[in-house]
Parts: structure tokens; sequence; C-alpha cells
């Protein structure tokens, strides 16, 4: 049986004066207060540093929801193909 659990991935974009635009995503949580709670982090971070750089910089963060396999405690064995089937 698979069973699907509920993510959330962190993203960023970011769009500083140098015209550039770029995003970066940090990782994915089991709730949403985590993710917001790291996408908040991650802002005042790369705001940090593009201040010392000297650029300005804008940014957003997402916290999107996604479905994901759980992933499962053993491996499963490999299925071995019948090579003389035709």
């Amino acid at each position: 049986m698979e069973i699907l659990t509920t993510l959330w991935l962190c993203i960023a974009t970011i769009t500083t004066s140098l015209g550039t635009i770029e995003y970066q995503d940090f990782n994915a949580y089991k709730t949403k207060e985590q993710c917001e709670s790291v996408a908040k982090a991650a802002e005042n971070y790369i705001i940090g540093v593009e201040k010392t750089r000297g650029r300005e910089v804008l940014i957003k963060t997402f916290c999107l929801e996604i479905q994901s396999y759980k992933k499962e405690d053993k491996p499963e064995k490999e299925k071995k193909i019948n090579e003389t089937s035709t």
C-alpha cells in the first residue's frame, strides 16, 4: 500500500539591485508552522547578506503544500525480471 503524506516546501525568490532574479529552495517540513518559521529566518538571513554586500534586495518566501509518498523503513527488494520471457 502506498501512503501519501503532506510536506511543506520552503522556497525564496530573490531579486537584487543588480537586476538578477534567483530562487532558493531550503527544505521540506512536516508542518506549515515549521516551514513559515524557516521562511522568515531565511528572509532575514538573505537580507542581511545582501546589506553587507551593499545591495538592495526584494525577497518573497513561499511555503508550498506538496504531497509525497512516505519513505519506507525497509528498502523494497528488487524484483527479478524473467529474462526468458518474450
